[in-house]
């Protein structure tokens, strides 16, 4: 296999990766809005958790996205925003 194919293969890959991250996002999303759903059957400090893991997600998965198109990071409000989340 040559370099190309690697390359080839591995954004396929990633492409695929990344439809399963969306679907699953999309799914917790459908859970949390729906009235009935997932945000009825928590409580109110599980419900903020979710909340939380969901943010910290969606930072994080936009963290890499700017990373794999090289924009600067270091001073980015990204970066402040995912050490708040972590504490």
């Amino acid at each position: 296999m040559n370099e190309l194919e690697k390359l080839e293969e591995g954004l396929k890959s990633l492409e695929t990766e990344i439809i399963d991250i969306e679907n699953h996002f999309l799914g917790l999303f459908a859970l949390k809005d729906n009235k009935e759903g997932l945000a009825d059957k928590l409580s109110l400090l599980d419900n903020a958790k979710l909340n939380g893991a969901l943010a910290y997600s969606m930072n994080s998965l936009y963290f890499v996205y700017m990373k794999l198109n090289g924009i600067p990071l270091e001073n980015h409000k990204i970066n402040q925003e995912n050490v708040k989340k972590n504490q």
